[in-house]
């Protein structure tokens, strides 16, 4: 709450932002809408203040979007309505709310399924989630709550009890609702959570069922398919598929123009139109390229989950996001090598797999660096298993395990650095403009 609050909202935060006002709106005074009232209006058209709102919350934003994202930041538009002028002070408050639950609670308890336990632990998991998180909360961005939602279904899915793992499934449908690109990360979760609990991962359905209710009953009402998801969802994923066989990041860019894309000449040249096959014929390069990705996406700066302009555009952040990525991640991964089997393997099988699918996730779509969000906080967790052997409680890390964390780290580094090279002027991009670029 210290930070100063935002001046203004930009680009898919004043999205969520408007939807968001806009859901009071037709809650207080327009009433539910008729199919009829969701048609789109062209230039010149005029209608009631209502009919224009609806058409605003429900045409396209809601094609693209969630319906669960326009209710995160309800509380914030509601206080906004209220006090007028105070909804920049309640987005910060709200997610400051998040952050810290996410930071002194989740993550906390995830280390201590894992066997991290103590004060300390309390307070380096606070302390590495504020360095990731307190730029996001100035913003009614999902990052925040999508990450925390996810959180949530990473340390319910490692309980046993069939009412946690329904809260794992009710956790995940908010997630992905809010943010489809936790997809590939959330069935890792079920996949681990299945072979850990067996037939009584299927608790995990009704809570799944009740998350995505509402968008089921909306895309009936709408005509929108029987598919709990924003019906351009597939083909969103499809596009940023395709980008990404050569776009190591992208970034919006604040002031300025607000498009900006980094990207690899070599696999641009390559560019086949699919991911799949611009990766055979990028071959031997392309792990490389993937790598790349996976870095640039920790090059954070004091601008994230923004950025500035390329060359003015300082990564200061990259190292300190790197190593905590790195060190907690591999702590985890050891923790689940070295768990007992039964109920500790499970617990780190888990976290283990959901840290993997969110990395997954980075080199499979068109990254920016605020999607490297929950890779991060995991890490933090990860890094609060150090505690006990950094204060000699347990058998000390040996030298080997240092160093290999510390060159992982200056590899993520370097490929981080390689991969934000060549940046692209703003505007629509193509694998030519790219290869021009070599």
């Amino acid at each position: 709450m210290a930070r100063r609050p935002a001046r203004e909202f930009h680009y898919d935060a004043m999205s969520y932002w408007a939807g968001s006002k806009a859901g009071w709106e037709v809650l207080l005074h327009g009433g539910w809408a008729t199919k009829a009232t969701l048609r789109p209006m062209t230039g010149g058209e005029t209608g009631p203040t209502g009919t224009a709102v609806l058409d605003t919350m429900f045409e396209f934003p809601l094609r693209l979007r969630g319906v669960l994202t326009y209710l995160v930041y309800a509380p914030a538009a509601l206080v906004d309505r209220v006090l007028p002028g105070a909804g920049a002070v309640a987005v910060l408050a709200e997610n400051a709310l998040i952050l810290a639950v996410a930071g002194a609670v989740l993550l906390p308890a995830i280390a201590w399924r894992l066997g991290a336990r103590g004060p300390l632990v309390v307070c380096l998991c606070a302390a590495l989630a504020w360095i990731a998180g307190a730029r996001f909360a100035p913003y009614p961005l999902m990052d925040l709550p999508a990450a925390a939602a996810f959180v949530c279904a990473v340390l319910f899915a490692s309980a046993r009890s069939r009412w946690a793992i329904a809260l794992t499934g009710l956790f995940a449908g908010v997630a992905f609702n809010i943010r489809p690109a936790y997809l590939l990360p959330l069935v890792a979760v079920a996949a681990a959570s299945a072979a850990v609990h067996r037939l009584r991962a299927l608790w995990t359905l009704p809570g799944l069922a009740l998350a995505l209710l509402p968008q089921f009953a909306l895309n009936l009402v709408l005509n929108y398919g029987w598919l709990p998801a924003p019906p351009l969802t597939a083909l969103l994923a499809r596009y940023q598929a395709e980008l990404g066989s050569y776009i190591v990041r992208y970034d919006t860019v604040l002031p300025g123009a607000p498009r900006l894309f980094y990207c690899d000449p070599l696999m641009a040249s390559v560019s086949r139109g699919g991911p799949a096959r611009t990766l055979l014929a990028g071959l031997p390069w392309s792990p490389g390229f993937l790598a790349e990705k996976f870095s640039a996406a920790l090059a954070w700066s004091g601008s994230t989950p923004y950025s500035a302009p390329p060359g003015v555009e300082g990564f200061g952040l990259l190292l300190p996001i790197a190593a905590v990525t790195v060190c907690g991640g591999t702590a985890l991964v050891a923790s689940a090598v070295r768990a007992r089997a039964g109920v500790p393997r499970g617990h780190a099988l888990t976290v283990v797999a959901a840290f993997l699918g969110a990395a997954a996730t980075l080199v499979t779509t068109t990254t920016e660096a605020r999607f490297a969000l929950p890779v991060v906080l995991l890490g933090a967790a990860g890094c609060a298993l150090l505690v006990p052997r950094v204060l000699g409680r347990e058998s000390r890390m040996s030298r080997g395990w240092w160093l290999a964390a510390g060159t992982v780290t200056a590899l993520v580094v370097a490929f981080a650095v390689l991969g934000l090279r060549h940046p692209l002027a703003s505007g629509p991009t193509d694998p030519a403009a790219c290869a021009a670029l070599r």
